[in-house]
């Protein structure tokens, strides 16, 4: 077997257990998905205790919406870069539409399961906050594969 066929096999499999790790955090229930939150919460707050910062009941909740949209961001940021890798490993055609399709095409089964899942709804907001993500992370990639190319051409001439 290839090289680049191994690759495409190894990034297609991680990107299909990241997928199973989405999914499987939208069918935890309000509560569970609630602690998971509320655990990340109580980090910040004793970081900021660390530094002297108090933070009081409004500011918690607070805290805890800007951490419940970061998560969503961030599976869905590595969500976009498995795929775009998987997709460059096969093709350099249309890869960054293909490394976006994907995970927009999980965020809204995301937010479908989630309809399922006791005390939770589907919020579009959530579906443009994870394809936001995925599009920062596919592009980034994009840029920084570009600018690799770039400096790999001026150190051969």
């Amino acid at each position: 077997m290839s090289k680049s066929k191994k690759h495409f096999i190894l990034f297609i499999l991680l990107s299909l257990l990241w997928t199973a790790f989405i999914f499987s955090n939208s069918l935890k229930n309000a509560d569970e998905s609630s602690a998971d939150s509320d655990r990340v919460v109580v980090f910040v707050e004793k970081a900021a205790n660390l530094l002297g910062i108090d933070i009081n009941e409004a500011q918690e909740d607070t805290i805890a919406g800007i951490i419940r949209e970061l998560a969503h961001a961030f599976e869905f940021s590595v969500l976009g870069l498995l795929t775009y890798i998987t997709v460059n490993s096969i093709t350099n055609r249309k890869k960054i539409l293909i490394s976006l399709f994907y995970p927009m095409a999980v965020a809204i089964g995301d937010e479908l399961i989630q309809l399922g899942s006791l005390g939770r709804s589907a919020q579009v907001s959530d579906v443009l906050i994870d394809t936001l993500g995925a599009i920062v992370a596919v592009l980034i990639i994009y840029l920084m594969s570009k600018r690799t190319k770039k400096s790999k051409k001026i150190i051969e001439k």
